[in-house]
Formats: C-alpha cells, structure tokens, sequence
C-alpha cells in the first residue's frame, strides 16, 4: 500500500508542477480525448508492469488500474476546476485517502 500511496502523491506532485500545456491537455474539455489516450497508454504500461501485484486474475487488475487511473485525473481536474484552492497537501491527502480507502475514509459516521 505504501507503493501505492507513494504513485499518488507522484502523481498529484508531477501534475501540480506541469506546463499550463500539459494542464490544458488533462483538463480542457476539447482536449481530454488527447488526455484519455495518453492516460490509456500509461495505465496500459502499468498494468503490463505491474501484473500481478494485486494477486488478483486479469480481469480483476484491469478494474484496479482503470480506478486509480480515472480517479486521479478526475480528482486533479476538480482541483484544478476550484482554482487549486485547497494545498497540494491536502490535495493528495484526500486523494491518498478515496483512492486507498474510499468514502468511508472522508463520511463522518453517523
């Protein structure tokens, strides 16, 4: 998990330092498409790279990947799309914490 925690917080500080090229390509509607083959080639790469980690079958893994995959643009463009409000820190706490645990790990219990 650490490793995993570890990819995000790359990630979420790789993106936050790009170019406003690089920005416009993972975030401006017209362009996203351009976005979403280049994402597909990198979660590709990962999932060739790293089969097997989960100790999970193919199609299991392929889940896996497309999640973190998806969420962490999603995440990065609502961010992003907020002006970048919040810190990068907390940015990648809060990502770290829904991508690792999910919304049990944000929703107050009752």
């Amino acid at each position: 998990m650490k490793d995993i925690q570890d990819l995000i917080r790359l990630f979420f500080e790789n993106a936050a330092n790009m170019s406003l090229l690089h920005e416009r390509l993972m975030c401006s509607g017209s362009y996203q498409p351009m976005w979403e083959k280049i994402n597909k080639r990198i979660m590709d790469y990962r999932r060739e790279t790293n089969r097997g980690v989960f100790g999970l079958n193919e199609y299991a893994e392929n889940l896996i990947f497309a999640y973190y995959g998806a969420n962490s643009t999603l995440l990065y463009r609502q961010w992003v799309q907020d002006g970048k409000k919040l810190p990068l820190e907390e940015l990648i706490e809060i990502a770290t914490k829904l991508i690792c645990s999910g919304m049990s790990s944000v929703v107050k219990g009752e």
